[in-house]
């Protein structure tokens, strides 16, 4: 999977467009997964965004408003394709799943880094 630019837009379920930065793709346990970044700052203006974000991320409005804050939020989703080929993201709901492939992606960006 490769991104232009390393920036990919994706359509919430309410039919907007959101911005993100791709920072890398991760292999892990037979799965395909992709580690994003806000990729501007206005994206956390307005409440109607994070809870556009809370849809998409599988995230609660409440985690979205303490991360709003922080900087270097990284979203990761698990690749995915429907019947017609169509890549999908979808949301991790694991939290001891998500914990693993955060430590995947400080050991490889490390590894990047070296």
């Amino acid at each position: 999977m490769e991104y232009e630019d390393n920036l990919i837009q994706l359509i919430d379920e309410d039919g907007e467009e959101l911005n993100f930065e791709h920072i890398m793709t991760l292999d892990y346990k037979d799965k395909q997964y992709i580690v994003l970044t806000p990729a501007d700052d206005e994206f956390f203006e307005g409440e109607d965004d994070i809870e556009d974000l809370a849809e998409l991320d599988g995230a609660s409005e409440d985690d979205l408003e303490d991360l709003e804050e922080e900087e270097g939020e990284l979203i990761i989703l698990e690749v995915s394709e429907d019947e017609e080929g169509n890549e999908l993201f979808l949301s991790i709901e694991d939290d001891d799943l998500l914990d693993e492939l955060y430590n995947v992606y400080l050991q490889t960006a490390e590894t990047l880094e070296d």
